[in-house]
């Protein structure tokens, strides 16, 4: 419902208020700020590899005071971020209730910015919310199709053919941000560590067994891009079979079903922690694994910004524009010649998900044995 009203009223409301932007002409923009405004509303992958650009951004103005827009979507990645110094949550559900807009407008426009940075790539939203910021200086992405572009003073063009990452850093080249390493930073927490130390205890694992982790959600829209429940339970019955390993499931709420599908087929060595674990947990215990198995997901970016030995599966998203950026991190693509079909990440081109379910457990398993050093 949220697409579709970014899509039909976002779009003619962009449209006309992009009328009224090109009549006030271009102004000459000063060489630093004192409020900047940062707009990213999804998803927890984004945000990952946007963090190496939010350093750059507070290096650029180190006394300025930055503030953020974010969503349940991305918020706990930002919430430790010291490059940030607000965050102002926002709750998708409740967008289409007018007072509860037009209050959170009010209280972006009580933080005054002078200048707004949309990293969202095709959300009509997220523009508005950097034109109703009262910013004299806004940029964003020129995407193509999108129309978004109507409502900045400076629009950068998003690029299909390079990774993410560098789309995210081509947006802050106006302002001269130097962008020096692209691989984000991710830390374990003293509290996450304990809680991962506790959750393995609980479990019956000693700390020096061999732990591989298994990620097999991609969200509850995001399903076709999820290898199939069955590939996974042959997978890891395979696993079981030629190592002595301990097999760990891992999810959101909505992805513990999936979990609890797989993990019932194992009578010992599997456990499922899907939504029993908090993500400062999360990111410590993954850290812990000898190696981690899972589709295109923001939890695949967390893994690779770690250095975690992992094998990432592609279907619809193109690794190209999508893939971890990790050496450790091995792409398993998928052969069908329809497969990427993403440029945005919402192109499905089939209802089904047959590319996922192309990629054999054998072609996998192959890898894991590599992995592990059999």
């Amino acid at each position: 419902m949220f697409k579709l009203i970014d899509k039909y009223i976002g779009i003619p409301v962009v449209f006309v208020l992009g009328i009224i932007n090109k009549l006030f002409p271009k102004r000459r923009y000063p060489e630093t700020y004192e409020r900047i405004l940062i707009i990213k509303t999804s998803a927890l992958g984004d945000t990952v590899i946007l963090l190496p650009v939010l350093k750059a951004i507070r290096k650029r103005y180190p006394q300025a005071k930055i503030s953020m827009i974010a969503t349940a979507r991305n918020m706990d990645v930002l919430k430790n971020d010291p490059n940030i110094d607000s965050l102002l949550l926002l709750d998708i559900k409740k967008l289409g209730n007018p007072f509860y807009l037009l209050g959170n407008i009010f209280k972006i426009r009580k933080l005054k910015p002078d200048l707004a940075i949309d990293f969202d790539q095709w959300l009509r939203f997220s523009a508005l919310l950097s034109y109703f910021s009262g910013a004299k200086r806004r940029i964003g992405f020129r995407t193509k199709g999108q129309s978004k572009h109507c409502l900045f003073t400076d629009s950068v063009g998003h690029k299909r053919d390079q990774h993410e990452i560098e789309c995210f850093v081509d947006l802050v080249k106006p302002l001269g941000a130097m962008v020096e390493a692209r691989k984000p930073e991710i830390f374990c927490s003293p509290q996450g560590l304990s809680e991962a130390e506790e959750k393995i205890s609980d479990l019956g694992i000693n700390a020096d067994e061999l732990m591989i982790g298994i990620h097999p959600g991609c969200g509850k829209k995001s399903w076709r891009k999820a290898w199939p429940a069955g590939h996974y339970i042959e997978l890891i019955k395979r696993i079981k079979k030629d190592f002595s390993a301990q097999i760990i499931l891992t999810g959101a709420k909505d992805e513990s079903d999936l979990c609890r599908t797989i993990s019932e087929n194992f009578t010992e060595g599997v456990h499922d922690l899907a939504d029993r674990i908090s993500f400062d947990g999360l990111i410590c215990l993954i850290k812990k694994f000898k190696l981690l198995v899972l589709a295109n997901n923001g939890v695949m970016h967390l893994a690779a910004s770690m250095d975690v030995p992992l094998i990432a599966l592609h279907g619809p998203p193109d690794p190209r524009r999508w893939g971890p950026l990790s050496e450790k991190a091995t792409v398993i693509k998928s052969d069908m010649d329809c497969s990427p079909c993403h440029y945005l990440g919402f192109e499905y081109k089939c209802r089904g998900n047959k590319c996922m379910e192309s990629i054999a457990v054998d072609r996998v398993f192959q890898e894991v044995k590599k992995k592990l050093g059999s």
